[in-house]
């Protein structure tokens, strides 16, 4: 859990760095705050769902191969395909927040002039 937030967080702030020029100027053609924060929110769970589908549907074909190596656990247990893809979620989620947040952050001139 811990690696997949490292992850993402890793991944959404460079993109924010890579695209603070495109932010500046959303921002100074006067693009809220509101509206840069759901941008990139969007972006990171939708790459954090795609990301769990792919996940979810390997490990769903295969788990009945998978059945002779796991002790004490059914191959296909409900609570660990439903509470793993939910719990992974809200870890990306509050993972792509915290670069969504400072890309509100952007001062529109500071940004323009670092290109």
């Amino acid at each position: 859990m811990l690696l997949a937030s490292i992850g993402i967080y890793g991944l959404l702030a460079y993109m924010v760095g890579q695209r603070s020029r495109e932010i500046g100027i959303r921002m100074a053609l006067g693009a809220g705050r509101v509206g840069v924060l759901k941008l990139f929110l969007q972006k990171g769970t939708a790459l954090a769902s795609l990301g769990i589908v792919a996940g979810m549907v390997v490990p769903a074909s295969t788990a009945s191969l998978m059945g002779g190596l796991l002790y004490g656990v059914r191959p296909h247990d409900p609570a660990v395909f439903v509470i793993v893809p939910l719990l992974l979620f809200a870890v990306a989620v509050l993972a792509s927040y915290l670069p969504a947040w400072r890309a509100t952050r952007v001062n529109p001139i500071v940004a323009l002039r670092e290109s």
